[in-house]
């Protein structure tokens, strides 16, 4: 989690499973003044801006901008470095890993092409010892 500010008000950025949790608090101790969800997927780029003390963190996702201001230093660096990997992840499994090739599903394949003419016994053969 990092605190911040944001538009005069306190602000929790926390990383979640799926997401961003955005919590802002108002100036009297626990007033909540909203929380906010993004979807890692949503968010587009993050840049921290740093100071001598703090820094200045935006995050862009899906057409709007969220600014956080007066973010410890080495809070912020933390955070933008697990969220990365966060996207980088969410990125990962929406591409997708690639299905293993079942040896068996390749012969059978084979087979087809070969009783439909488009290989000869000979491909079929070559095929056959390359997957047994």
């Amino acid at each position: 989690m990092v605190v911040g500010h944001h538009e005069g008000n306190k602000i929790e950025l926390k990383l979640e499973k799926d997401g961003l949790s955005l919590k802002k608090t108002g100036r009297l101790i626990g007033l909540n003044k909203g929380e906010k969800f993004v979807e890692y997927e949503d968010i587009t780029g993050i840049e921290f801006k740093k100071g001598l003390v703090y820094g200045d963190l935006e995050i862009h996702a899906s057409g709007m901008k969220i600014e956080v201001e007066r973010v410890k230093k080495n809070e912020g660096d933390a955070f933008v470095t697990v969220l990365r990997n966060k996207l980088e992840e969410t990125r990962n499994e929406k591409l997708g890993k690639p299905e293993e090739v079942s040896p068996m599903d390749e012969i059978k394949k084979a087979k087809e092409l070969l009783d439909s003419g488009a290989i000869t016994e000979e491909e079929f053969e070559n095929i056959k010892k390359k997957y047994l």
